[in-house]
């Protein structure tokens, strides 16, 4: 996830907007409810929000529709709320604002990886890469998946798991470096992927 909100997409833009005190008449944001309910139309909105969430050279509907089903939450307010004041401040911090995360970035010294999709809305490359520089651990790689950098298409935010071609570009890229950490889990080495 991001550490910055500078590159101010719109999905943070539109965010900044909605006002602190309508959010405190409810309870929680029914995102599970709602995903189920209009899972039928994802197929259908899917270009609404191709290179945000996704990106449609790179998802198969069906996924969405799936993912939309399973994969979605709700929301509690209180942080719904720590997150738009994230946006709106660009201060990434604990509910109560006593704990900086931006500030503390510099204390993180353990191996590090960072994963960017090319084109992704949600989390852009600039607010991305700021985490990692911050980051001071000597061990840490950033990479980032989309034509550019030699894959077979670009990559938003799900489809770095979801994609149709992560099992094959970033699966093995996490795999390897996992594996090169930390080759034994429960006294077996990882395989690699298909």
């Amino acid at each position: 996830s991001a550490m910055n909100s500078k590159a101010k997409p719109g999905f943070a833009r539109l965010l900044i907007k909605i006002e602190d005190r309508v959010l405190q008449w409810v309870p929680l944001i029914p995102g599970k409810y709602l995903s189920k309910w209009s899972y039928p139309a994802v197929g259908m909105a899917a270009p609404l929000l191709d290179n945000f969430y996704y990106c449609l050279e790179n998802i198969e509907r069906r996924t969405l529709r799936k993912a939309s089903q399973v994969a979605v939450e709700n929301i509690s307010v209180p942080l719904f709320l720590q997150l738009h004041r994230w946006y709106r401040e660009n201060e990434f911090s604990s509910l109560n604002g006593d704990i900086s995360y931006h500030a503390n970035l510099k204390h993180i010294k353990t191996p590090w990886l960072v994963i960017a999709g090319s084109v992704d809305g949600l989390t852009p490359l600039p607010d991305v890469y700021y985490g990692y520089d911050q980051i001071r651990s000597r061990d840490k790689k950033f990479l980032v998946f989309g034509k550019e950098f030699g894959h077979k298409a670009d990559y938003g935010h799900l489809d770095l798991v979801l994609g149709r071609h992560a099992p094959r570009e970033v699966y093995p890229q996490v795999l390897d470096w996992l594996n090169a950490h930390d080759p034994w889990v429960n006294g077996k080495r990882m395989k690699k992927c298909a």
